[in-house]
């Protein structure tokens, strides 16, 4: 895991001038949000694949596009999506799990936030005293939410094309690239984490 950004309440043509390292003018752009922008350029990722979530596929009823159909006009951003089998939060958990047993997390800002956010996600505890009627099956919606969405959709991707079985993925092993690594240390993706754990919108990005 190389670094990540998120931000929220703004345009989806935000997200396509930083995921396309531009930083236009008639937005305002925070010190993060320039410092991947120059990462994006330093290292060419705007080349890079592009996975998102399915709801980015709905259409928005003004303005008759979705916001991938947006990025893909504007930008040539081409967002994959994962089959809509795959996409429970089950079989992405499953896949996130096995992920994480291969991956290290790189000495910087967006990174480490990933990694404090996947380290944080947790399920609802049962009031003391209650009796659940019904298994517990999403974690709490809170600010870990969002970077752990969109690394456990990454997952599912890497292991739905590489032989893995997505529902609890057995043969999947990420691959380490020793040449991407900065010079500083990297954190281990094993230590500590949990198992299970309009256009206007949300938006996470890890790479």
């Amino acid at each position: 895991m190389l670094d990540g950004y998120q931000a929220s309440h703004q345009p989806i043509s935000y997200y396509g001038h930083l995921l396309k390292g531009e930083a236009v003018g008639k937005y305002d752009w925070d010190y993060e949000a320039l410092r991947i922008m120059r990462w994006i350029n330093d290292t060419q990722s705007y080349k890079g694949l592009f996975v998102g979530d399915r709801h980015g596929d709905n259409t928005d009823l003004t303005s008759g596009e979705s916001p991938w159909q947006v990025l893909q006009r504007k930008f040539g951003i081409h967002v994959q999506t994962n089959p809509p089998e795959y996409t429970n939060h089950k079989d992405r958990r499953d896949a996130l799990s096995e992920l994480l047993d291969n991956l290290d997390f790189a000495d910087t800002p967006g990174a480490l936030a990933v990694l404090d956010a996947v380290q944080n996600n947790r399920f609802p505890e049962p009031k003391r005293g209650s009796q659940p009627t019904q298994e517990i099956r999403r974690p709490i919606h809170d600010w870990t939410s969002h970077f752990t969405t969109a690394l456990e959709y990454m997952a599912v991707y890497l292991a739905s094309r590489m032989g893995g079985n997505v529902s609890g993925v057995k043969s999947h092993k990420a691959v380490h690239s020793d040449w991407l690594k900065p010079k500083k240390h990297w954190a281990s993706g094993r230590r500590g984490l949990p198992h299970p754990t309009g256009y206007r919108r949300e938006g996470a990005f890890a790479w």
